[in-house]
C-alpha cells in the first residue's frame, strides 16, 4: 500500500494444478512436492472510499452467497469497479461492473468476454436481523461456437464440441438471518438462483441455511445445510464448485459443512456431499 493508501499491490502463491477451480492437494505419489503456482496479482485504485478499481487475477468481486456458480477458487482475470454506499445504519446500497477475460481463441483471433453488472442492498431492520440481497446480469461475448480447455463436458455442444450457447445470463443472490448475543450467534437462510439464454435446462437453484458462530477462538462452530439443482445449460461448465459431483452441470443433491475453530485463525472444517446427474423423465440418473 502507498502512503496515500490509494494504492495496493496484492500476489498470492496456492498449490495443486493450473486447474482454476481447485487448489486442492492429494498426499500421493511417494512423497511428490506440490507445485506453487500465482494465484492472484493485482493492482487497486482507491480514490475515495467507496470506490475501488481492480484490475489483474484476483478474488471474485461479485456478491454470492454460496458456490453454486462459482467456485471460491475461482481468479477472475480483468477489471472491477466495485462501489459501496452507506447511506445510514440501516442500508447499504452496492454496485459491481466487471469485465472478465475468459478465453483468447488465437486460431479466429477472438478473445471470450463476461461482463457482469450487480447492484444490490444491505438492510439491518433491527433487533441485530439483516436482509441482503443482489441481481446480476452477466453477458458474455464469444462463446457461442468455441470451447474451454477447462470445461466439465457438460454443457451442450455440437458435433466439432463447440458450445452452442453464449450462457448469457440472470442470476440473484439472497440471504436473511439475525445475529444473537446467546450460545448461537448467528441464524440464517439463503439462496441463489441462475437463468442462462439456452433454450432448455437452463435453470439453476440452491436453498439453504446456516447457524452457529463466528470462528474466532476454539470452541467455536459453524453448521451449514443446502440444497441445490443446477441444469445441464443453466450456466458455463467450468466455473461451479469443482468438490460438487466433480463441477458438472446437470446435477443436484446435498452439502453438509461443518467447521470447527481450534485456535485463532485455526479452524477444521467437514464437508459433506451427496449429489447425482438430474434424473430426466424418460432417462436414468447416475
Amino acid at each position: 500500500v502507498t502512503e496515500d493508501k490509494k494504492w495496493l499491490v496484492g500476489f498470492g502463491l496456492a498449490s495443486g494444478s493450473g486447474d482454476p477451480r481447485s487448489t486442492n492437494q492429494t498426499f500421493t505419489n511417494d512423497f511428490e512436492t506440490p507445485d506453487a503456482r500465482i494465484d492472484y496479482a493485482y493492482a487497486q485504485w482507491q480514490p475515495i472510499k467507496e470506490v475501488k478499481a481492480i484490475g489483474g487475477q484476483f478474488k471474485n468481486p461479485l456478491y454470492k452467497v454460496k458456490d453454486l456458480m462459482w467456485d471460491s477458487d475461482v481468479r477472475p482475470q480483468g477489471v472491477a469497479v466495485p462501489v459501496n454506499i452507506k447511506a445510514n445504519d440501516r442500508f447499504t446500497f452496492f454496485i459491481t461492473p466487471a469485465l472478465f477475460v475468459l478465453q483468447e481463441f488465437k486460431s479466429e483471433e477472438e478473445t471470450a468476454w463476461m461482463f457482469a453488472l450487480q447492484p444490490g442492498i444491505k438492510v439491518k431492520p433491527g433487533g441485530g436481523s439483516y436482509i441482503n440481497f443482489a441481481g446480476t446480469w452477466y453477458s458474455n461475448q464469444d462463446v457461442k461456437g468455441n470451447s474451454f480447455k477447462y470445461s466439465a463436458g457438460t454443457n451442450s455442444t455440437d458435433a466439432n464440441g463447440d458450445l452452442l450457447y453464449d450462457y448469457s445470463s440472470v442470476a440473484f443472490d439472497a440471504e436473511v438471518g439475525v445475529k444473537l448475543k446467546g450460545y448461537i450467534q448467528k441464524i440464517a437462510a439463503f439462496g441463489q438462483f441462475v437463468k442462462s439464454d439456452a433454450d432448455d435446462d437452463s435453470t439453476g437453484w440452491l436453498a439453504g441455511f446456516k447457524f452457529g458462530r463466528s470462528i474466532k477462538k476454539f470452541g467455536d462452530w459453524e453448521f451449514k445445510y443446502n440444497y441445490r439443482k443446477l441444469e445441464k445449460d443453466a450456466w458455463l461448465d467450468f466455473l461451479p464448485d469443482s468438490d460438487f459431483y466433480g463441477g458438472d452441470t446437470n446435477a443436484e443433491g446435498h452439502e453438509v459443512e461443518f467447521k470447527f475453530g481450534l485456535a485463532k485463525h485455526v479452524s477444521l472444517a467437514m464437508d459433506y456431499y451427496r449429489s447425482s446427474k438430474i434424473k430426466y423423465t424418460g432417462s436414468g440418473g447416475d
